[in-house]
């Protein structure tokens, strides 16, 4: 069989970024995406410089600018992606944030004080980005001999061990694992495994500097459920490998 195709949202830095380069390494070819750089956001890297650099190291990449609550900037890349290589094998649904809920500067954002907006704006992005993304792209993994769609979820979204503090990114995080199990079951018998995946508490912008973990303890959290065979789990929750409960 040829080489493997994965595309990653929201690649330019962190998990997305390491997972990149691991499968990368893996002889996997990798289609990164990230949202156009803001200007006022001078931190945050352009995707498209970074992908460079990648290939400046020999590893097969491609680049392509992804908002993923665009319908249009999907479609447009689903487009591109069925133009040049006709096929995808693997869709990891990385991108994420983490909204501002604080509304007096607390550390803490409780459900008791916190603004909507915020939340919204964590299941725009985590939960509705990767349903457009992933219905986009069924079309170009029913092509593929061994379809996988990976999401990148929270253990701060298991239903089991619910705590109070960061409300939008909880209740996006429990969705997107719902997500997970509907399309699981909705296209188990295509042959796609849909799988959610807990990477660890990473440092990164997100994570914060006192995370147990870096991003490539989490970039190899995340390509474990890239690397299952057909016969591989589909619907599950998993962290390192490992199934946990939801």
């Amino acid at each position: 069989m040829d080489i493997e195709t994965v595309l990653i949202t929201g690649a330019n830095r962190g998990i997305g970024l390491a997972t990149a380069e691991l499968l990368g390494q893996h002889g996997y070819h990798v289609i990164l995406t990230s949202r156009k750089p803001d200007p006022e956001q001078v931190d945050v890297s352009d995707g498209a410089n970074v992908t460079g650099e990648l290939a400046d190291r020999g590893l097969s990449v491609d680049f392509q600018y992804l908002d993923v609550t665009s319908q249009d900037e999907i479609q447009a890349v689903s487009g591109y992606v069925e133009d040049t290589y006709g096929r995808l094998d693997v869709l990891i649904n990385n991108a994420g944030i983490k909204a501002d809920e604080s509304p007096d500067g607390e550390s803490r954002p409780t459900i008791v004080k916190t603004r909507i907006q915020p939340i919204r704006n964590s299941m725009e992005v985590n939960v509705y980005g990767p349903i457009m993304v992933t219905q986009a792209f069924i079309p170009l993994l029913l092509k593929s001999d061994n379809p996988r769609i990976v999401n990148v979820s929270s253990y701060m979204g298991k239903l089991s061990s619910m705590t109070r503090a960061w409300p939008g990114y909880r209740i996006s995080k429990t969705a997107l694992n719902a997500v997970t199990r509907i399309f699981a079951s909705e296209l188990r018998d295509h042959g796609i495994k849909v799988n959610s995946v807990h990477p660890g508490w990473i440092r990164t912008r997100m994570g914060g500097p006192d995370a147990t973990y870096d991003s490539t303890y989490g970039a190899e959290s995340v390509t474990k459920l890239v690397f299952i065979d057909r016969n591989g789990p589909t619907g599950g929750f998993f962290e390192q490998g490992k199934a946990i409960d939801w």
